[in-house]
């Protein structure tokens, strides 16, 4: 699967698919409905509540019915959409030096819309790994790109 061109990862809840995709849309979604950085989503998933609001944002559609039984394979999917969408780090040893905050959404969109020049609607359906890399390669372009030194490097938001 490229990186550009990112497939959901598809799930069937009753006799319904659904396709998981980390979109900046989903990620604005589950910041503020949950109140906490995309990086700490994980730690809320037991519990039942956060679980329906990350299901349905990275599915992209209103309330979800759950079946109980589906609950961990549901889990397994959004933790495997989630590593998929978020941005690969460029070197292993960068050291993460800062506690976690939010991701910057309007920063991301501006830079997708004023910056790359994608219509709003394009940005907010991009993951978060498209949208790095599309920029990553527009510095590069223009002459402005710095290989990374530490992790706030990588996601220059």
């Amino acid at each position: 699967m490229s990186d550009m061109r990112p497939k959901p990862i598809v799930i069937k809840i009753g006799d319904k698919e659904y396709g998981l995709l980390l979109t900046l849309k989903a990620v604005e979604e589950i910041q503020s409905n949950l109140g906490i950085p995309i990086s700490e989503v994980l730690t809320l998933l037991d519990d039942y509540k956060s679980f329906e609001i990350v299901l349905s944002a990275l599915a992209d559609i209103g309330k979800i019915k759950i079946y109980p039984e589906d609950i961990p394979m549901l889990k397994n999917k959004i933790l495997f959409a989630l590593i998929l969408g978020m941005p690969k780090r460029e070197e292993d040893e960068i050291p993460i030096t800062k506690e976690p905050s939010k991701f910057p959404v309007a920063r991301a969109l501006y830079i997708g819309t004023t910056v790359l020049g994608f219509p709003e609607k394009e940005v907010w359906n991009m993951t978060l790994r498209k949208l790095l890399l599309l920029y990553t390669e527009h510095r590069k372009e223009t002459g402005t790109y710095k290989p990374p030194a530490t992790i706030d490097d990588v996601i220059p938001l």
